[in-house]
């Protein structure tokens, strides 16, 4: 979905902004409060894979574990 007036993507808070896949963040989904126990509580989201997002994209959405693991794995690879 693109914005009309920008022709950006629109984020959407249950989608990944890397994959663009669900994102299974309980928060985004059922618009609960902070307090609710998510995966993305726990989660350490490196540094390195926020900067791959625009900067207008950063913190609005959770990255999914797929792209959170798949980013793992090629550093582990890269070793």
């Amino acid at each position: 979905m693109f914005d009309t007036e920008s022709g950006q993507p629109v984020l959407e808070a249950h989608r990944c902004p890397l994959c663009g896949k669900p994102n299974q963040c309980v928060m985004a989904q059922s618009g609960a409060a902070e307090d609710q126990p998510c995966w993305c509580r726990s989660e350490t989201f490196p540094q390195a894979l926020i900067d791959r997002l625009p900067p207008a994209a950063r913190h609005k959405a959770c990255i999914c574990r797929a792209c959170v693991r798949a980013y793992h794995q090629s550093m582990q690879e890269q070793q």
